[in-house]
């Protein structure tokens, strides 16, 4: 058998890929494009999720039915954007598009955008980008943001909360940009550091240097 993860659904599946991608967000022309977001513990309900965790800003959570970009719940209190110089995105595939938990908080694991797109690959859940739906979820986590933290202040809003004023922002700096890939890019942005052993079923890791921020 080989390693496992937990699935919001009960039960658990294995890992078929891990993959690394390494960024430089001092270097690009738009930094908040990258910085990765902070969800603090309980942000979406009691255990949802138990600690604070990291997420690349385009990760989708499930919440309400959907799969939210985390970058567009972002409220500077209980979700908020966390600086930072570089960072070291890690992320992993099940054998098909699912939920994880992430410290009790159920979050998508990797799927190649493009074929998602051309209809190569399918997404567990419905995609969630605007709308009526997102504008009620937003409501629902800064009402319980000001339950959980009051009118604390401090937290960076710099990530659009509106995907319209994310396009718009991004291509008047296209030019300017590295070229960069997101959580939601594909596989070809990823350098792979694990994949199951011939003959095993069981995922072998390569070692590899932290980059702190």
């Amino acid at each position: 058998m080989g390693d496992v993860v937990s699935l919001a659904s009960g039960g658990f599946a294995p890992i078929v890929w891990i993959g690394a991608r390494e960024v430089d967000i001092a270097g690009h022309a738009a930094p908040d494009a990258h910085w990765p977001v902070r969800i603090r513990a309980h942000a979406f309900g009691p255990g949802k999720p138990r600690c604070d965790i990291l997420l690349s800003p385009d990760h989708a959570v499930w919440a309400g039915g959907v799969l939210v970009p985390v970058k567009f719940l972002v409220n500077g209190r209980s979700i908020r954007v966390e600086k930072c110089a570089r960072i070291r995105y890690l992320h992993f595939a099940l054998p098909r598009h699912g939920l994880a938990l992430g410290a009790g908080l159920p979050v998508e694991t990797f799927i190649d955008a493009e074929a998602a797109r051309t209809g190569l690959a399918h997404r567990c859940a419905p995609l969630c980008l605007g709308g009526a739906a997102l504008a009620r979820l937003r409501a629902r986590l800064g009402r319980r943001a000001l339950r959980l933290y009051g009118k604390e202040e401090g937290g960076s809003t710099a990530i659009p909360a509106s995907p319209a004023a994310s396009t718009s922002r991004r291509s008047a700096r296209a030019r300017a940009m590295q070229p960069a890939v997101g959580a939601k890019s594909g596989a070809a942005g990823w350098r792979k550091i694990a994949e199951p052993r011939p003959g095993t079923g069981r995922t072998s890791f390569q070692p590899s240097t932290p980059i702190t921020s």
